[in-house]
This record gives structure tokens, C-alpha cells and sequence, in this order.
């Protein structure tokens, strides 16, 4: 892969020597799903994406209920620019294990990156729920509301994200970004007094006051 490229020949040489050690131990444990994945990672990282699919595959038929194996895969499918194959995974995924709140979050990205807004906001919005102790996922679905131009839904997803997690910098600015937008001055400063008073030296809360 490129990153070896740079190694001197002896680096080189004990980098290869240490992958091929790393590739013995998971092979070792190939009766495991999480094995297979951790190789397929390797090769992804490495550019071998037909080898990385392979391993995903390999773990997805050991257990096909091992979430890890049907996200890694749509990731690699959707970073070769085949988001049709990377939904197609992640539905996959979902019928091997129901109702998965990581596959269900994923698949809503993709539908929102095909402009399929409506079927996107359903999933986001099922992930959101089921995990409401991921404030990613709150974040995400708020702003994908608001992309569909629904405000003061966002708006009420934020707040409830905020009071989840409190002083959380994404939910602040943004909270003070769409009052801002929308003229209201005074509400966005509340959200960028809170913002400075828990990153006092952060140049983007600052640049905003």
C-alpha cells in the first residue's frame, strides 16, 4: 500500500514481517467472525478492496448477525462510489439482525445522500430514538430535519439533545446557528454565551459572538 511505500527497505522489511504475523494471528481465530472483519479492515486500509470484501463476507457467513461485518462492508462499497451496493449491504444487514440501531443510522445517511429525504428521516429518526445516548445520531437526525426544512422540529430535537448532553459543542453552535439565520438574535446569543462559557479558547465559538 502507499503508506509502506515510504519505509526504508529494513522498516520495510519489519513492517511486512509484522503483518504477516498479524495476518497469521487472525487466521488462527478464522473461526470468528470479529477475525475476519479485523482482516478485512487490513486490506481495506490497504487498498486490497476485493480481498477486504472477501474477509467481510467470510464473517458475515460465520455470523450474520455481527453488525461490524455489514457496516465495514457498505463503507467500502460506498467509498468505491457504489451507493446502490453499500444500501443494498446495510438492508442485508438488517434483515441478519433486526432493527440494528448502527445499520439503521448508516442506511439513513444513504438515503439522504441519494435525496431520498422522506425514507431518510425515518431511519435517522429510529436511530435517534433507540439510542439516545448517542448524541451523533441525534445530531444527524435534527439536521437532516432541517435540511427538509422542518425548523422547528430540528429545533426541538436539539434542545432535547442538549438537556441529554449538556455543553455539547455541536448542539450549541448549531442551536445558535439557525436562530441566527432566522433573525433572532437574542436566542442565539443564550446558545453562544453557554458555547463560550464551556470553550472559552474555541476560535469558532468566539468568532460567532
Amino acid at each position: 500500500g502507499p503508506a509502506e511505500a515510504a519505509l526504508e527497505p529494513a522498516q520495510r522489511e519489519r513492517f511486512e514481517s509484522a503483518l504477516a504475523e498479524y495476518v497469521a494471528g487472525q487466521r488462527f481465530n478464522a473461526d470468528r467472525p470479529e477475525a475476519h472483519t479485523s482482516l478485512g479492515l487490513l486490506y481495506a486500509v490497504r487498498g486490497d478492496t476485493a480481498t477486504a470484501e472477501t474477509e467481510y463476507r467470510k464473517a458475515q457467513a460465520i455470523d450474520p448477525s455481527y453488525v461490524p461485518a455489514w457496516v465495514n462492508l457498505a463503507d467500502l462499497q460506498r467509498a468505491r462510489g457504489d451507493e446502490e451496493a453499500s444500501r443494498a449491504t446495510l438492508l442485508e444487514g438488517l434483515d441478519a439482525a433486526p432493527g440494528d440501531t448502527t445499520l439503521r443510522h448508516a442506511l439513513g445517511l444513504s438515503l439522504a445522500r441519494t435525496g431520498d429525504l422522506p425514507a431518510a428521516l425515518k431511519e435517522l429518526e429510529a436511530a435517534a430514538r433507540a439510542a439516545p445516548q448517542s448524541a451523533r445520531y441525534t445530531y444527524v437526525y435534527a439536521i437532516a430535519l432541517h435540511s427538509a426544512g422542518r425548523e422547528q422540529a430540528a429545533l426541538r430535537e436539539l434542545e432535547q439533545g442538549l438537556e441529554q448532553h449538556p455543553a455539547n459543542r455541536e448542539f450549541l453552535l448549531t442551536l445558535a446557528s439557525i436562530h441566527l439565520d432566522a433573525g433572532r438574535r437574542d436566542d442565539a446569543l443564550q446558545y453562544l454565551a453557554q458555547a463560550a462559557q464551556a470553550y472559552p479558547r474555541d476560535p469558532e465559538v468566539t468568532g460567532m459572538l
